[in-house]
């Protein structure tokens, strides 16, 4: 079975919003982190091309939903979520994470530092917060 894989570019601060959109003042804001060592590494994460989760094949991909995110999240279809840290923050954005997702525990995969300074993180979907 193939893994569900939660692709995201986002701020210090979880925004993801990255299109003029709604007023949303800092369009296009991930251009200047942009390198070839960059895009190498989000091409590797995507992966090859796919079809539906319960065939075997490559991963599955999601990227650029900041409502479906937390959807596949909320009903445990995600496998793993990578995200592409940038060094802003911006303080105002639809964020990755909406309000109302429910708590998750995630465990560090992977990290990967790329020189423009984001940071590469895959965390596998772990389950539900325990509460002690």
């Amino acid at each position: 079975m193939r893994k569900l894989r939660i692709i995201e570019h986002v701020s210090l601060d979880g925004v993801m919003q990255s299109s003029g959109e709604d007023g949303f003042p800092y369009a296009n804001w991930t251009a200047p982190y942009r390198t070839p060592a960059g895009r190498d590494a989000m091409l590797a994460a995507h992966g090859e091309r796919f079809r539906v989760k319960s065939q075997d094949g490559p991963d599955l991909v999601l990227s650029g939903s900041s409502t479906l995110t937390s959807t596949v999240l909320e009903h445990g279809l995600a496998d793993e979520v990578v995200l592409a840290v940038y060094p802003v923050l911006l303080g105002t954005g639809k964020r990755f994470f909406a309000e109302g997702t429910p708590a998750r525990t995630f465990e560090l995969v992977g990290t990967q530092a790329m020189p423009s300074g984001i940071i590469l993180s895959t965390y596998k979907v772990a389950g539900p917060l325990q509460a002690a």
